[in-house]
């Protein structure tokens, strides 16, 4: 007697705004093989890890966020997670030879340090002003990039060993993440 197969295959679950958009990052601009699918997991619909997806990443947190001030507030606390307890903006820029610091940024590949957290959050500055806010350490042997994208209400954390492995990931991805459709702050 022939058994008939009741297992049905779980279907998958479609891609998440943020998955599609980090997808979508991989196959674009500077960031093109930068987050390989195969290293990434969406976690849920708001957050995505990718463990190792280029050479000296550590790790990659993607989540989203309800609101900008959701975002900021986020972004605030990841910051004194990673110094202290304690918050400074404006004070340096993150580059190739800046280690520390934090700063707004803008798809110009400028670091503004004329706005305010208090001031993106509200959504008084426009994109070509400051699309989001960096901030950098290397601390105990490691680098640590954490930036906010308002398209999108988008934080972001890298971290990895080597400074300028962190540094050249973080130019490449983080100019190339698009949300179609998301909320902008014009």
């Amino acid at each position: 007697m022939a058994m008939s197969s009741m297992s049905a295959k779980p279907k998958a679950k479609p891609p998440s705004a943020l998955m599609a958009a980090l997808t979508l990052a991989n196959e674009s601009g500077g960031a093109k093989g930068l987050l390989p699918p195969s290293t990434c997991k969406q976690q849920s619909t708001t957050m995505v890890t990718c463990t190792a997806p280029a050479p000296g990443i550590s790790a990659v947190t993607f989540r989203t966020y309800p609101s900008l001030a959701a975002l900021y507030a986020a972004y605030t606390a990841q910051v004194k997670s990673l110094n202290s307890g304690s918050f400074k903006q404006n004070f340096n820029d993150c580059g190739l030879n800046e280690t520390f610091g934090e700063v707004g940024w803008n798809h110009m590949f400028q670091h503004p340090k004329t706005y305010s957290v208090t001031q993106m959050s509200a959504g008084m500055v426009a994109d070509a002003q400051a699309a989001g806010r960096v901030f950098c350490t290397f601390d105990n042997a490691q680098e640590d990039f954490v930036w906010s994208q308002d398209d999108g209400h988008l934080l972001g954390y890298v971290a990895g060993p080597v400074h300028e492995d962190v540094w050249n990931w973080w130019v490449g991805v983080h100019h190339n993440i698009g949300f179609a459709g998301s909320p902008m702050n014009m």
